[in-house]
C-alpha cells in the first residue's frame, strides 16, 4: 500500500508536463491541438467553462496511445478527447442555478473516469487513486505468507482493513474552495488536501466509512466538515439523490439565496450527517445550518489503501 506521509509536506505525484489551452465556446480543446503526442501517464493542465486562460483548474491525462483523454472539470466532464474534439458537456448557467444538471463525473466521485487510473511510464501514482480500487484476483492465494490455506481453497487477507480513511482536514474553508493556480471548486479542494499531503477530498462514501471504523476517534467534538456527496442515500427515511445544489455548486458558492451544503460533525468519535432532503434553496425540509455563504468548516481529506 502506498500513502504520502502525513507528518510532511505534500509530494506530488502528478507528472505534470507543460500547459497547453485552447478556449473554444467557453470550454477546452484538446492539448493536442498542435498536433504533437503526449507521453502516457502524463497530466496537463486545461481549461473549463468559466476559467481564465492563466488559471485553468481541470487536468486531463495521456492516454496508452499517446493522446490526451477527457478534461476533468470538476462536477462536470469537458470533452476533448483522441480526435481532438472540442464539444463539452458543461453544465449551463441555468443548470448551477436551479435544476440538478448533469450526473458529476470527476476524481472522487467513486468511479473510474477516462484517464484517471493510467499509472506513468516512471510508476507515477494514478492522478485519482480514490476512485482506482486495487484489483484483486479470487483465482490466486492472497495470503500474505503465499500459502495454501489447509481446506485446499486460497484465503484472501485483506490488508487494508483498519488502515484509516479519514487522515486529516484542510481547516475553516469558507463554501468556495480555492487553491492558487486551480480557480474555484471541487478540483482546488483536492489540491489543498494534496499540498497538505494528502490524496483528496473525502467523499461522502468514505466519511461513513471512515467514521465506522473509528477514524474520528481524536478528533474534538464539535468538528464540522464540509460533505460532498454525489451518492443516492437514504436520510430520514427517504431515498434523496445528489444535486449541486447541496454542494454550493461544487463549491463555488458562497451566498445562502440558491444553494445549500451538506456537512458533518463530529461527536463522540463519530460523524452525524446533516443532508438536504430538498434541495430548493431555503426549502421546508433543510435542516439547521445548511447555508453556504458566513460559514467555514473544515475540507476532510482521504488516503486510499493500495492494497
Amino acid at each position: 500500500m502506498g500513502f504520502p506521509t502525513l507528518q510532511n509536506g505534500f509530494k506530488s505525484t502528478l507528472a505534470i508536463a507543460g500547459l497547453a489551452l485552447g478556449i473554444s465556446a467557453g470550454c477546452n480543446t484538446d492539448s493536442e491541438a498542435d498536433g504533437g503526442s503526449c507521453v502516457p501517464g502524463q497530466v496537463n493542465f486545461c481549461p473549463c467553462a468559466g476559467d481564465l486562460p492563466t488559471s485553468p483548474s481541470g487536468t486531463q491525462t495521456c492516454l496508452p496511445d499517446g493522446t490526451y483523454g477527457l478534461c476533468q472539470c470538476g462536477d462536470v466532464t469537458a470533452t476533448g478527447g483522441a480526435e481532438g474534439s472540442t464539444g463539452d458537456t458543461a453544465e449551463t448557467d441555468s443548470d448551477s442555478q436551479g435544476s440538478s444538471g448533469n450526473t458529476p463525473n470527476l476524481c472522487g466521485n467513486g468511479f473510474e473516469d477516462p484517464g484517471e487510473c493510467d499509472i506513468g511510464p516512471d510508476g507515477d501514482m494514478q492522478p485519482c487513486p480514490q476512485d482506482c480500487p486495487a484489483a484483486t484476483d479470487s483465482s490466486t492465494d492472497s495470503d500474505t505468507d503465499g500459502d495454501t490455506d489447509s481446506d485446499g481453497t486460497t484465503g484472501a487477507v485483506d490488508i487494508c482493513a483498519g488502515v484509516p480513511i479519514y487522515v486529516g482536514m484542510v481547516p475553516a474553508s469558507p463554501p468556495i474552495w480555492e487553491h492558487p493556480g486551480f480557480g474555484a471548486g471541487f478540483t482546488s479542494g483536492t489540491q489543498a488536501c494534496m499540498a497538505a499531503g494528502y490524496e483528496g477530498v473525502c467523499t461522502y462514501t468514505q466519511l461513513e466509512e471512515a467514521s465506522a471504523q473509528g477514524d474520528f476517534a481524536a478528533v474534538p467534538a464539535g468538528t464540522t466538515y464540509w460533505v460532498h456527496r454525489v451518492v443516492a442515500t437514504m436520510y430520514n427515511a427517504v431515498l434523496i439523490q445528489p444535486d449541486t445544489r447541496s454542494r454550493c455548486d461544487d463549491w463555488r458558492y458562497g451566498t445562502n439565496d440558491v444553494n445549500d451544503g451538506e456537512y458533518a460533525t463530529v461527536g463522540a468519535g463519530a460523524l452525524t450527517f446533516t443532508l438536504d432532503a430538498d434541495p430548493n434553496p431555503n426549502g421546508g425540509g433543510d435542516a439547521s445550518g445548511l447555508d453556504c455563504g458566513g460559514l467555514t468548516r473544515s475540507i476532510p481529506c482521504c488516503n486510499v489503501c493500495d492494497g
